[in-house]
C-alpha cells in the first residue's frame, strides 16, 4: 500500500459529518491516528458510514477488500471480530487473491474496539532481516488503554533471537494479567514503553525503557532479566535478576535465583543511549541494551536490595497461576523502608533479603565462608524468615549485621518462634571472604562447583550429628521433613531435586541440633 497524507482538516471534516454520539473522542482519535500514518484507512474507511455498514455486513470470516490509493491493486482488508471492526494494511505488497488475512512480518492491524468508527488500536509488524517473520512489534494505543495514558502510547517489542514469538494480545492490546503467558520472555529480547507528548509531538520512554533479556547459554530461556524504569535516559530504579546455577533449559521453564534492586535517580550518558523511530517519524530514546549490564554495575546507585530464592521457587503467591515462575525475575517485598518495585512480589517468606543502604557495596557481591552463601558486599543487614507450612507449622529467622562495617557480614543469629521462642547470636569474623563481580558467567562458574559442595558438606554434617546425638525424637524441623515428604508437600518434594531446597532444609536441621553455620 503506498502511503499517502490527505490534508488534515479535510480529513477532520469528513469525520464532522459523522454520528453526534462520543463526536469529540472520535474526532481526537482521528487526529493522532492521521499522525501515525493512517489517512487513507481514515478516509476510506473509518470516515466513510456505507463501508463501514459493508464491514458490518459481512458473513462468515470473507473479509472486503480494499484499494485505498487506488492503484488498481488490494492492499488492506476489513473484518469483524465480534464487535471489533479491523482493518489489515498490506504494507509490503505480498498479499495474495485469495488471503484472508494480512500476514505479519511487516503489515499493520487497525482496530475500532467499539465499533463506533473510531479507530482506538495499531498493531505494526516489522521484519527487520527480510526472512519472512516478524522481529518487531508495535503497540500503539491510540485512545485510552492498558498503558493509561493521556495521548499515544506504545509497547515496542523485539524478538532478537529469531524464534518468531512476540508478544500475545487481546483486543489489540498487551494486558499483563491476561497475555503475559502466552508472550515472549524467554530467550534474547526486550520491549519498551513509550508515551507522546500530544503537544510537541515528542515521545519519550517510561516504565520499561527498557526491560531486557539475555540467554547466556544458547537454550532458549533468560538467563538474566534487567528492568531499567524511569524516562528516557533519567533511571529511577533497576532490577536485575539471574539464574545463577543455569537450570531454566533443564526445567523448561524462567526459573531466576536472585535479584539486585537499586534506587536512583541516575542519568544514563548520551554514549550508552539507544533510539528507535516510530511510525510518526519521531524518535524515542533509551538505555541501549548491549549497555545496559554494564550501567547498572558503575551508576552510583543510591541504595541497593538483594533477594535470593532459598526454596528454588520464584513465584507470587498472590498471583493468579501461584505455581507459575515469575518472568520478570525475582522481585522483592518492600523490605526495612526499602519500597517495593514492581509486583506481583515473591512474598516474604524462605526468601533472603540483604540492604546496602547507602550503595557503598558498588553493586557488588561475595560469597561468605561462613554459611557459604553469595551476599551482597556492603549490606548493614540480612535476614530470611523461614515458613514451613503444614499442621504443626514452623517458623525460623536467620539474621545477620556487618557490626564492623566492613561490608561483610561477622554477627549472626538464629531464631525458632511460633512458641519455640529460642535465639542464638553469634559473632563469627569471615577469613574465607571471595569477592564476586556481579557478571553471570563468573557468578555460574563459581556457583555451580560452590551450591552442591555446600549441600554434599550439609549431608555430611547431618549424617555425623545425627549418628553422634541419641535423640528420643526428631527435633522439630526435621519431624516436620519426614512429614513433609509422606504427605508430598512442594517444599519436601522440590527438595527431591532441588540443590538449593535440600540445602536449606538440611541448613536448618543442623542450626537446631546446635551444629550448621553457626557452630
Amino acid at each position: 500500500m503506498t502511503r499517502f497524507r490527505v490534508f488534515l482538516p479535510a480529513l477532520l471534516l469528513a469525520v464532522s459529518v459523522g454520528p453526534a454520539s462520543g463526536q469529540t473522542d472520535r474526532f481526537e482519535a482521528f487526529r493522532r491516528a492521521a499522525t501515525l500514518g493512517l489517512e487513507p484507512v481514515l478516509l476510506r474507511v473509518f470516515a466513510d458510514e456505507e463501508r463501514l455498514a459493508e464491514i458490518d455486513g459481512l458473513a462468515g470470516d470473507e473479509p472486503l477488500r480494499l484499494d485505498l490509493d487506488d492503484d488498481g491493486r488490494i492492499d488492506a482488508l476489513a473484518w469483524r471480530e465480534g464487535s471489533t471492526r479491523v482493518v489489515g494494511l498490506d504494507e509490503d505488497g505480498d498479499l495474495g487473491p485469495a488471503d484472508r488475512r494480512p500476514d505479519r512480518d511487516s503489515d499493520a492491524y487497525v482496530a475500532d474496539l467499539l465499533a463506533n468508527g473510531s479507530p482506538d488500536r495499531l498493531v505494526d509488524y516489522h521484519d527487520l532481516d527480510g526472512d519472512g517473520d516478524p522481529d518487531r512489534q508495535d503497540l500503539y494505543e491510540i485512545t485510552g488503554g492498558p498503558l493509561g495514558l493521556p495521548g499515544v502510547g506504545a509497547i515496542v517489542v523485539f524478538d532478537l533471537d529469531d524464534d518468531d514469538r512476540l508478544f500475545q494480545t487481546t483486543d489489540y492490546s498487551y494486558h499483563a494479567n491476561r497475555d503475559m503467558w502466552g508472550s515472549d520472555f524467554d530467550g534474547d529480547g526486550l520491549f519498551l514503553a513509550a508515551a507522546r507528548d500530544e503537544e510537541t509531538g515528542r515521545w519519550r520512554s517510561l516504565y520499561e525503557n527498557p526491560f531486557c533479556f539475555y540467554d547466556a547459554d544458547g537454550d532458549g530461556f533468560s538467563d538474566e532479566a534487567l528492568r531499567l524504569a524511569g524516562e528516557n535516559l533519567r533511571i529511577e530504579s533497576i532490577r536485575w535478576s539471574f539464574d545463577v546455577d543455569g537450570d531454566a533449559g533443564t526445567h523448561r521453564r524462567p526459573d531466576y535465583d536472585c535479584s539486585l534492586t537499586a534506587l536512583g535517580p541516575v542519568t544514563a550518558p548520551e554514549s550508552i543511549a539507544d533510539s528507535i523511530r516510530m511510525r510518526d517519524g519521531a524518535t524515542v530514546r533509551f538505555v541501549a541494551r548491549e549497555h545496559a549490564r554494564a550501567f547498572a554495575r558503575w551508576a552510583l546507585w543510591r541504595s541497593i536490595l538483594f533477594a535470593w530464592d532459598e526454596e528454588d521457587h520464584n513465584v507470587a503467591p498472590t498471583s493468579e497461576h501461584p505455581d507459575r515462575p515469575r518472568w520478570e525475575g525475582v522481585i522483592p517485598e518492600g523490605w526495612r523502608g526499602f519500597p517495593a518495585i514492581g509486583g506481583p512480589a515473591h512474598g516474604p517468606f524462605n526468601k533472603r533479603y540483604e540492604l546496602d543502604r547507602d550503595g557503598s557495596g558498588r553493586m557488588e557481591l561475595y560469597w561468605s565462608g561462613i554459611d557459604e552463601r553469595i551476599h551482597l558486599a556492603g549490606a548493614e543487614s540480612g535476614a530470611s524468615r523461614i515458613h514451613l507450612p503444614g499442621d504443626r507449622p514452623l517458623h525460623r529467622r536467620i539474621a545477620a549485621r556487618d557490626a564492623d562495617d566492613n561490608g561483610y557480614f561477622e554477627t549472626w543469629e538464629w531464631t525458632a518462634g511460633g512458641g519455640e521462642d529460642r535465639t542464638r547470636t553469634v559473632r563469627l569474623p569471615d577469613e574465607a571472604v571471595r569477592r564476586l563481580p556481579t557478571r553471570l558467567d563468573s557468578l555460574r562458574a563459581f556457583w555451580t562447583d560452590a551450591l552442591p559442595a555446600a549441600r554434599d558438606r550439609a549431608r555430611r554434617d547431618f549424617d555425623q550429628l545425627t549418628r553422634a546425638i541419641d535423640w528420643r525424637e526428631p527435633l522439630p524441623v526435621d519431624r516436620w521433613w519426614r512429614e513433609a515428604r509422606a504427605r508430598n508437600a512442594p517444599l519436601a518434594v522440590r527438595a527431591e531435586r532441588s540443590l538449593e531446597a535440600e540445602r536449606l532444609l538440611r541448613d536448618l536441621v543442623l542450626l537446631e541440633l546446635g551444629g550448621g553455620f553457626l557452630a
